[in-house]
């Protein structure tokens, strides 16, 4: 929450519950990185094992904007393709869906569901 003005930043908020709850289930096993790319271009979160690539996670609280959802997307279609893996995942506050981008089959998912998943 902002000191200054008492607003939370959902987003932050968000990937925050992201990265502590990928540190709990992962333990010791994996190693938790973002990427980035030489244009700027970004995913959150990069889970791996050893050299293998298990997942490619963006969070964002809304996707209702059309510049946000592209970013969001783009990120992980790029990340994906210079990996060498199939599919990435964006956890939201209310999408519930799977599209496939350019061979890429992403699954956007709320956040509360990705938190009960097993």
């Amino acid at each position: 929450m902002n000191v200054l003005t008492g607003k939370a930043d959902a987003g932050r908020l968000f990937e925050n519950a992201v990265l502590l709850e990928l540190r709990r289930r992962n333990a010791l096993n994996e190693e938790i990185n973002y990427w980035r790319n030489k244009e700027g271009i970004e995913v959150d979160f990069i889970v791996r094992k050893g050299t293998e690539i298990r997942e490619a996670i963006q969070v964002a609280y809304n996707l209702g904007d059309e510049k946000t959802r592209e970013r969001e997307i783009r990120g992980l279609v790029e990340c994906a393709k210079s990996m060498g893996i199939k599919k990435g995942l964006v956890i939201t506050s209310t999408d519930d869906d799977t599209e496939t981008i350019e061979g890429i089959r992403i699954k956007f998912i709320p956040l509360w569901k990705w938190l009960l998943r097993l």
